[in-house]
Parts: structure tokens; sequence; C-alpha cells
């Protein structure tokens, strides 16, 4: 799964603080880069439609032993001291240190006097250090705490807690509405069915480091070569914190309401979609998937100083993802029933030792070979099984051009020598570039090609928008390049052609649009 972070301002700083290092840990920085900034928005209120929900993040991560919790926690520590945010980390989790009590003497006239005293609940940030038992334990301890805790992190304004002594008045009672944010990290276990019911899961997001085929000699050679001036990416982040303008209130265009409700319910569906126990557990969280897709929304018009929320097809920074699910299931309705369409890593064994791809955006492999893992439309697979790989990209600029073709050139070089009756089909489709015909453009694109390629071609097909079609031809090395306004149809006919292991040249004209060779632009014969 990818996990951008571009648009996600002084993110590289705040990673950078933690000291860790390596692409598994993207997913807890991206979690944490999101819960920092709710601290500054705690009692905002969020409205769409019939969704009402406040500005906080708040995080479950599950890291195993030495997996980086230390370093984490002095982060968070260190931003919220530099921002003069309470905090705590709790030792005792007893429920009357969460909500505090109301502490009754008598005063100098020898009237009772009663003196509220807040807990835990009434700071800023709660850490928590290892919140396995709290989460888990059915001691009476424990379950009233998490009693607390739940009410504390619903909705502002409609989560008051209060206690009282069955020797009090109510009228004595301690009552307030708790803004805290919450931190909580655990040991990997495997988490119950209650658990989930019980509604704590669905209050957090629940994040942790994925297990990536990844090689860490380069991640323990930047520890050893590389210096980081902690207290300096850490003065930076703060800053830019501290610079941030919190609006008023927050709004939503026109525009970003009927991109929020395409966006909000293709997420839903995606995970209704995956393994069973995900399915049912997005079945019971589907309304909160809705309010956290509206928080982050908030956060990223918080980020940019503003309180007008702007989600549109240039706003959104998962849109690649979106893209992809569009074209994959574009490519279910014309491709073979017998091939399977996801996403994932090849990996094969060279000399004895395991080597993985490259996260594809588009896999599409032949399911009648054994499958190494799946979850959902996640795969981890073996050459011999691969028909197709596709790298897709929203809009693809020229002077992106070089490095998308280099990346997916070393992908068709991994494939290479697999015993298939043809090799893989290996394609770039662009949903959108900046490739207008004129003089410049054949010297632009053929110098990004022929760099792009440093040995041997393994490309078959690029797409560049909707009227860039560039197709290599293995028999004489060379591209050619058509002004082609049907490219997206010469794409899937292509794939379709190329995976289809028939005969089917004589039905050419059923799957080809029309000859491309009447819009051919030029060639780039490769060296």
């Amino acid at each position: 799964m990818k996990h951008p972070t571009s648009h996600l301002k002084f993110f590289e700083e705040l990673a950078l603080a933690t000291g860790l290092r390596g692409v598994q840990y993207i997913p807890v920085m991206k979690a944490l880069w999101y819960n920092q900034l709710s601290v500054l928005i705690p009692c905002a209120i969020l409205k769409l439609g019939s969704i009402v929900t406040d500005g906080r993040i708040q995080l479950l991560i599950f890291l195993p032993s030495g997996g980086g919790k230390g370093e984490l926690k002095r982060t968070i520590k260190q931003i919220l001291a530099k921002l003069g945010k309470s905090h705590i980390e709790p030792t005792s989790f007893h429920p009357e240190q969460f909500v505090g009590k109301v502490r009754m003497e008598k005063g100098k006239d020898g009237k009772p006097k009663f003196t509220p005293i807040k807990g835990h609940l009434s700071l800023d940030f709660i850490l928590i250090d290892e919140g396995k038992e709290l989460l888990t334990s059915s001691e009476p301890m424990f379950t009233e705490s998490r009693k607390y805790l739940r009410i504390a992190l619903d909705t502002y304004l409609n989560n008051t807690v209060t206690k009282k002594s069955v020797d009090i008045e109510q009228k004595h009672a301690l009552s307030y509405l708790p803004h805290c944010c919450v931190c909580i990290f655990v040991q990997p276990f495997k988490v119950s069915e209650k658990l989930v019911l019980d509604g704590d899961l669905r209050r957090y997001i629940v994040s942790y480091t994925p297990i990536l085929a990844i090689d860490m000699k380069e991640i323990y050679k930047a520890r050893i070569r590389e210096e980081i001036d902690y207290e300096a990416v850490i003065k930076s982040f703060t800053s830019f914190l501290v610079s941030i303008k919190i609006p008023a209130s927050f709004e939503l265009t026109d525009q970003a309401i009927d991109a929020f409700e395409e966006l909000s319910i293709l997420l839903i569906e995606t995970g209704r979609k995956r393994s069973s126990k995900i399915k049912k557990f997005i079945e019971m969280a589907d309304f909160t998937i809705q309010n956290l897709l509206l928080k982050f929304s908030a956060i990223q018009a918080l980020q940019d100083n503003s309180g007008l929320i702007l989600i549109g097809r240039a706003n959104w920074g998962e849109e690649g993802r979106y893209k992809e699910a569009i074209l994959r299931n574009m490519i279910k309705k014309f491709i073979s029933p017998k091939y399977t369409v996801g996403t994932g890593f090849i990996v094969k064994e060279i000399r004895t030792e395991l080597k993985c791809s490259t996260q594809i955006d588009i896999l599409i492999f032949d399911s009648d070979y054994p499958i190494l893992f799946s979850e959902g439309d996640f795969y981890i697979v073996t050459p011999n099984s691969v028909k197709a790989v596709v790298e897709v990209k929203t809009e693809l600029r020229i002077q992106d051009l070089e490095d998308s073709i280099r990346k997916l050139n070393k992908i068709g070089s991994f494939l290479s020598g697999i015993s298939a009756n043809r090799p893989p089909f290996l394609a770039i489709f662009s949903f959108e570039g900046d490739y207008e015909p004129n003089d410049a453009l054949e010297h632009r694109i053929k110098t990004k090609i022929k760099n792009g390629i440093d040995y041997a071609c393994f490309i078959d097909c690029i797409s560049l928008n909707k009227d860039i079609f560039i197709k290599y031809f293995p028999n004489i090395n060379s591209f050619s390049v058509y002004d082609e306004e049907l490219s997206f149809s010469f794409f899937i006919s292509n794939l379709i052609h190329s995976t289809t292991a028939a005969f089917i040249d004589n039905e050419s004209s059923l799957w080809f649009p029309h000859d491309k060779e009447l819009n051919k632009l030029f060639d780039i014969e490769l060296r």
C-alpha cells in the first residue's frame, strides 16, 4: 500500500525528529502528523449534513519491542512541551486518576467545602506507554477506566464526564467536557472480537509498522553516516505548528461536498471487499470512517491557515489510489476471468536469496498459480504467474517521464528470464499530462525515453494522456509515438492482446479502434 506524504507540510521534519528510518514507519509517522495537528483544534465542531464531529485524531499504535516506541514518545513530548500543551504519561490506570474526584473538607465556618479536582482527561494530551491491559482487562478498575475514556473521546460537547460519591449531593458532582487527545502504545496482540464490538477501536486511528520485504542495509548505513540535528528539526516542525492561524470555523465548498461523498463511499466499499474480518469491522465503523475523513479534510485546510475545506480532483492527497481503483475496475471488465487484478509485490529467489520488487500499482496474474500472500486486492506473487504490470499516474508531466520509465523497466528486468510463453505486458498509464504536439515535443520525449532505458527495453506501451500513445516494437527495437485521441482504448486493446493466450490476431478489428499508423508522429530508435 502506498502512503503519500508530499501533501503534508513539514512531514519530513517530523519524521527526522523521531530518528526512525525506513518506509515501514511511514504509516505511523503519517498518523502522528495528523494527531499532532489535531491538538491545535480539539474543540472545533466539524459539520457536514448530519455528520458532526470534532477535530481530534486519537492514536492506537501497535509496535513490537524495540520497534521505536521510545523515539516516538520522546518526539511527542518534545512537541507538546514546545507548544505549551498540558500532557501526562500516567503510571496508574485507576478510574479516579482519569476522571478525577471531588474533595470534601470542612470550611472555617464548619460547613463542608467541596473542591472539584479534574483528572487526566482534563489535560490536552494523554500518552499511554503500554495499554494492552487497559484495553483488554475485565477487572472492574480497567473496565470503568475504559468507560470514562470512551466518553472522553466521543464528540466534543457531547462527552461530559461526571463523578459523584454517594455521600455528595448531585449539585456538587465533578463534571466537565474533556478535550484531550490520546496516544496509546501496545505491543502486537490478537485483538478480540469483544474489544472491537465494545467500540474502543473505532475511536482511534489504528496504526502499525507493516512487515515489508525491504533491504535494511542502506538504513543501517544511514544511521551510522548521517547526522540529525534533532533540536533543529523539532524546532522547525513546532514553529510550523505555532505559525498556523486557527480558523473560527470550517466549511466545505460544493465541489468538496460532492468529492467527499464520492471518496467516503469508495473508502467504505473498498473495505467491505477485503477479508471477512475487515468487512465486519467496516460495517460497524462505516459512520466513523466518514467522521475521520472529515477530520483529515479539516486538518488539510488547517495546514494552509484556512477554514475552507477544498476536496477536489486536484486536491486529493490519495487521488492516485482512487485513480488506480478506477483503472483496475475497468481492466477487470475486459480481461480474461482466469486472471486476477490487484496491487502488490513480486518476489523471486536469486542465488538462494529472496528479492522483492517495488510495489506495483496494478498487478495482473494467472490465478492458477499459487499465491504467496493475499489480503483484499493486495497480493504477493511469484514471477511465473505475472501477466501484466501497470504503473498508474494521475498526471505524468514530461519532466517526470524518465523516472517512471526507469522504474518500470527495472521491474521488467526483475521479471526477465521467467519461463513463460511471452514476457509480461508492462505499461505506464497516465490520466493526464502536458503533451501537446509541437516542435519541441519530439526532442523532449525522445530524450526522456532514451535516458530512462539503460540497456534492454521491457516496456510495451505508454499512454500519456487521452491523446498521446506510445508503442514499443521489439523486433526493430524502436518506439512509435502517436497523436491518438483514443489512447486509452489502445492501451486496453494492447493489454488484452498481450495477455490473451489464444490467437486473436485475426480479430484485431474487434479489439483495436482503427489503424493508429495513420496518426503516427515520429519514431524513437533505441541504442
